[in-house]
C-alpha cells in the first residue's frame, strides 16, 4: 500500500509518542510504502524545528521520526500542479498522491479531508486508517 502522510500526522506522531498518529506512522513505516517529495519533507522538517515544539524534544532531535520515514520512503517527483485546496500549501499532498499513485492520504487537516476522495484517492483521519488497516 502506497501512503502519503501529511505534516499534521507526522508532527503529531513526533510530539506524542503514545498518540494514534504515532501508531499509524510506526505501522506504515513497517508495512507500507511511504511517498514523500522534497517539498513535503521540507515542510515537515521546518514545522518540527519551530521554537514552540522545542519542549517536546528535551533529550532528542525533533526530526528523529522524520529521518526514520525518509530512510524507507520512496522519493517522488511531482509534475502536475494542482489547485484544489483552500490552503494552497496543502496542494502539495494532492500532487504527491497523484504523482506517486497513492492508495490514501492520512491527515487530520479538515481542508484536505473535505476533498475526500480526491481523484479516487481516499483522504482519511489517522483513526479511520487504524480502523481500516491496523
Amino acid at each position: 500500500m502506497r501512503i502519503v502522510l501529511d505534516c499534521n500526522t507526522v508532527v503529531s506522531a513526533s510530539l506524542l509518542e503514545d498518540s494514534l498518529s504515532r501508531r499509524v506512522v510506526n505501522w506504515v513505516i513497517i508495512n507500507c510504502e511511504i511517498l514523500v517529495s522534497d517539498e513535503v519533507y521540507s515542510e515537515i522538517s521546518e514545522v518540527l524545528k519551530r521554537p514552540k515544539f522545542k519542549k517536546y524534544f528535551p533529550d532528542r532531535e525533533p526530526d528523529n521520526l522524520l529521518i526514520q520515514i525518509a530512510a524507507v520512503a520512496q522519493q517522488v517527483e511531482t509534475s502536475e500542479k494542482i489547485t484544489a485546496c483552500p490552503d494552497p500549501k496543502d496542494d502539495m499532498y494532492l500532487e504527491l498522491a497523484i504523482a506517486g499513485q497513492a492508495d490514501c492520504i492520512v491527515t487530520g487537516d479538515k481542508a484536505l479531508l473535505d476533498l475526500h476522495p480526491f481523484r479516487n484517492v481516499p483522504i482519511i483521519f489517522p483513526a479511520e486508517f487504524v480502523r481500516q488497516f491496523i
